[in-house]
């Protein structure tokens, strides 16, 4: 019997799915933990092990320098599972994405930037002081709630960031 092979199709849009999971990731500061949000309802996922298939309840990825870090609980008994973004089967990687909560162009701009000023090191040529780096960390943090989720202290950060000029910013 003859088949089509189709294997080059799926991984271009595995490869496709896994970029735009980068890019929402990436407006969340690179990382994201349902485990910690109470509010936010977590994907749940079927991936390969190497005991067959098994559905996930998503509680952690990250992006850790273009490697997805992934982790979660067994549907099944709940123990904790870790896994590589290349178990997750065909298709599951996009509900993935789906399950990241939006954020606006202006709480976009403001975790880039945070999390730019991280990575680049230009936190400490700043002179930030150590208050200024706990700061954009609970910004990040913040960043991925919605308003009304916050906490009064976290509103207060990001009121103080979202009001502040470039120099106090240290973009001079």
């Amino acid at each position: 019997m003859t088949y089509t092979d189709y294997y080059d199709e799926y991984a271009a849009i595995r490869d496709k799915e896994i970029a735009e999971l980068k890019r929402c990731l990436h407006h969340h500061g690179d990382a994201f933990s349902w485990d910690d949000r109470q509010d936010v309802a977590p994907p749940i996922i079927l991936i390969n092990t190497d005991f067959g298939p098994c559905d996930v309840t998503v509680g952690k990825i990250s992006n850790n320098n273009g490697f997805l870090e992934c982790s979660g609980q067994s549907a099944d008994d709940c123990s904790e599972v870790e896994f590589d973004i290349e178990d997750v089967c065909f298709g599951h990687i996009g509900y993935i994405s789906c399950y990241l909560p939006e954020l606006n162009s202006t709480e976009i701009l403001m975790v880039q930037q945070a999390a730019m000023d991280l990575e680049t090191g230009n936190h400490l040529l700043r002179k930030r002081s150590e208050k200024q780096i706990k700061m954009m960390n609970e910004l990040i943090q913040a960043l991925g709630l919605r308003d009304e989720e916050r906490t009064e202290r976290q509103r207060e950060i990001v009121d103080e960031y979202v009001n502040c000029t470039d120099y106090e910013r240290g973009n001079h």
